[in-house]
Formats: structure tokens, sequence, C-alpha cells
């Protein structure tokens, strides 16, 4: 599994209809109508909406595009709402909220959660990888590094996070990083003592097809203990990690780089980012 953005635009910008049941127009309406006081001619400028979903993790880069899509197009007004990338797709699939543009951060869940009926195309715009982010007031933070920090998480005066999977692509893909640490590092139990041992999650080995199932109860029965913080989005976690919740969590390097966090560069064997080890994930 390799770590790409997606996104889609169901009606993209069109003189037409869009697919999600809205309009938009890349020049400004103009309608015209006659005052009848003195029969003079007025004209009014009115704007069109773009509607954007997308994943929590977008929120900076997509902000900033916003800006520069407004500047350039006077007429349109940007609408941006963040979340995470599965629950971003369900309001469109399950709540039937109408959107011009939905990114998700994971592209596979496009065509997995939206085809046929909600979008017929998708987009691959960038690539991500996973690490561990934490700051300088976080436990062992001067100790920690991409060869021991599991052994840090599972020191008992340090707490961590990660976005709950049912709503977010980096929460299951932290545990896939956590999954694969065990081959990587030669210790088997580094998933138990780390996640099963603090939640209801659970992984299973398919020994036929040489693969690990996660398995993931309903949000409300994930059940985390005190040590793991599971929350909807990464803007919940980085709360959570200023205010001293949590020492660590799992994101995408460029959330850690955008709001100027320290974080363990994980290698490449577990991180997701590598093609070259595509089929190991």
């Amino acid at each position: 599994m390799v770590l790409f953005c997606g996104a889609v635009a169901p009606g993209c910008i069109d003189d037409t209809e869009t697919d999600a049941g809205t309009s938009a127009r890349t020049d400004a309406e103009t309608d015209t109508r006659t005052d009848e006081g003195d029969g003079s001619v007025a004209t009014e400028t009115s704007s069109e909406t773009l509607t954007v979903l997308h994943a929590g993790s977008l929120a900076i880069p997509f902000a900033e595009l916003e800006s520069v899509f407004e500047a350039e197009h006077p007429g349109i007004d940007v609408q941006c709402e963040a979340a995470g990338s599965a629950k971003t797709i369900r309001k469109v699939t399950e709540l039937h909220k109408e959107a011009d543009v939905v990114a998700s951060a994971d592209y596979s869940l496009i065509p997995g959660m939206m085809y046929p009926e909600y979008a017929d195309w998708y987009l691959q715009f960038a690539r991500n990888r996973i690490v561990l982010a934490y700051v300088e007031g976080s436990s062992y933070a001067d100790e920690i590094n991409a060869e021991n920090w599991y052994e840090i998480l599972r020191r008992d005066d340090v707490n961590f996070g990660f976005s709950n999977p049912n709503d977010d692509p980096c929460g299951y893909r932290s545990q896939m990083v956590i999954q694969l640490a065990e081959a990587y590092y030669g210790d088997d139990m580094i998933y138990e003592d780390l996640i099963e041992a603090n939640s209801d999650m659970a992984m299973a080995c398919d020994a036929a097809n040489e693969t690990h199932v996660l398995y993931m109860p309903e949000s409300e029965s994930i059940g985390p203990s005190e040590k793991l913080m599971v929350r909807s989005m990464e803007m919940e976690l980085i709360a959570g990690l200023d205010a001293g919740e949590i020492d660590y969590y799992f994101t995408y390097r460029s959330v850690a780089k955008q709001h100027g966090q320290l974080f363990v560069e994980l290698p490449e064997e577990i991180d997701l980012c590598s093609v070259e080890y595509a089929d190991t994930y």
C-alpha cells in the first residue's frame, strides 16, 4: 500500500449541473435589473459557491489553495470543510451532502466508497509518509529515535495516540506501521503491547495469504485505555499533544511539519512511503 492523496471532482467547475447537484462557474454571474424609480439599469454581481470536503491533513494546504483560487476567480466563494477522509466521503454517500470536490488522504477510498454513484474518476496528486510526532516537552523527547520509538511508547509513563481508523486513513495506517515494525525490529509483541493491550482493536495473521488483517470495532467500542488517545482527526490529537495529554502521535510528515512539531522519521520499510516496499506494506 503506497500513500497517495486522492482528489475527485464529480462535477468540477462547469457551466452545467454537477453530479453532486450544484453548479459553479469560473466567472461571476452578472444580473441586470431595472430601477423602477428612474428607469436606470443597475448591475448586481452574485458569487457562486464551490464546496470542498477534504481530509483534515489537507486543511493547511487547502486553505492556501482557497486564497489563491478566490484571488484568481473573484466570482467564486470556496467553502472548505475538513474531517477524516472516510468520514468526509460518508458525508456525501450517507448524508447526501452536496460537494463539488472531495479530497481524501487515501485515494483508494474514492473508488471503494464512491463509485459508481457519486464519482467516476479521481486524481492522485501527492504522496506522504507516516511519522511519530512530538514536542520538546514530551516524555523522553531527548531519547527517542528511529530505533527505540516503540520501546519508548511501551513505557508506563508515556501516552500516545492516532486517529480513529473508522474515520481517517491515518488511523489504520498507523496500525499498519506498528504491525510492520514487528518484522523490521524482530519483536513480535509490538502490536500486542501498544494496541491490543490498550484497546479492543486487534490484528490477526492470515498465514495463507501472508498478510495481517485489522479487526476494527465500531467507534464507540474501541475502548482505548488512558495510555491511548483515539480521535476522529489530527487536529484533536494536536490539541492533546499541546495540552500534554499525550506525548506522541502518529501522523503524516506534512502535518507535523506544518505545525512545527518534532518527529521521528521511521524506516522506509515501515513508513508506507516507498514504492519499493509496496508489496511488503
